[in-house]
């Protein structure tokens, strides 16, 4: 009867212990570096670095879940028995397959004694986040910006004709228009020759949607329009902005 009693004690005393080591979650901190914008369909890169403290052994599991409408390459999971100080880093690339603004949910923590039988868990807040823009297709920009403005500076690239430069001059083809011919130079060269002008580039981009008219269906064709033009701005190196219902 001693002897059964002292086992039952020494049980009692390694299950108080175990609980005691469980009963406080370890200090965890979670840095999450990520682009703060994207377009949907692209992806973006990823890096959670993850730091645990602890000066009791603690078998602890991680797992950083990203929001609805971005899918990373790989779980971001660990487990492991810890003790003292551990940094776990995750680096993959989230698919962006939905736009909106979306917010990280916040790493899900779960510790427990050594042998796993006090297990606890917790949700650490997050404060990241990431918007997803609109899908974009190529465009030819140069053509839609012409009749845009054009009080920035001189550019062979992009924006309107500025009829007070000269670039250079070539031979006529078919689809110049009159007003480009070079009457005094033709003279001379025995041929049509055109003017090639400098063009006065635009100095910024401001799209503005309408969607007031249409269904769905319009929206959504109007909303990756005007991603791609912003896209292809900034591309460009313009100052850009969008504007609907009358706000930028």
């Amino acid at each position: 009867m001693t002897a059964a009693l002292l086992w039952l004690a020494l049980i009692t005393a390694v299950t108080g212990g175990l609980w005691w080591l469980a009963r406080r979650p370890p200090h965890v901190t979670v840095t999450r570096e990520v682009p703060g914008s994207g377009f949907e369909g692209g992806g973006l890169p990823l890096t959670v670095t993850v730091i645990v403290r602890s000066r009791r052994p603690l078998r602890v599991t991680l797992s950083d879940p990203t929001p609805r409408g971005v899918v990373p390459g790989h779980e971001l999971t660990a487990a492991a028995l810890h003790l003292g100080q551990t940094t776990q880093t995750f680096t993959t690339t989230l698919r962006l397959n939905r736009r909106g603004h979306f917010e990280w949910p916040g790493l899900d923590l779960a510790w427990a004694d050594p042998l796993g039988l006090f297990w606890q868990q917790a949700t650490l807040p997050a404060t990241t986040a990431v918007t997803v823009y609109p899908g974009t297709h190529g465009l030819l920009l140069p053509d839609l910006l012409r009749p845009l403005l054009s009080e920035g500076t001189l550019s062979r690239q992009l924006g309107l004709d500025d009829p007070l430069s000269l670039r250079s001059a070539r031979e006529y083809v078919t689809g110049d228009t009159p007003g480009r011919i070079h009457w005094r130079l033709s003279a001379r060269r025995g041929e049509l020759v055109v003017r090639e002008p400098e063009r006065t580039a635009a100095s910024s981009l401001t799209v503005f949607v309408d969607a007031s008219a249409g269904g769905g269906t319009f929206v959504d064709s109007a909303a990756r329009l005007a991603a791609s033009l912003l896209r292809e701005g900034q591309t460009l190196g313009l100052p850009v902005a969008a504007a609907a219902a009358g706000q930028v």
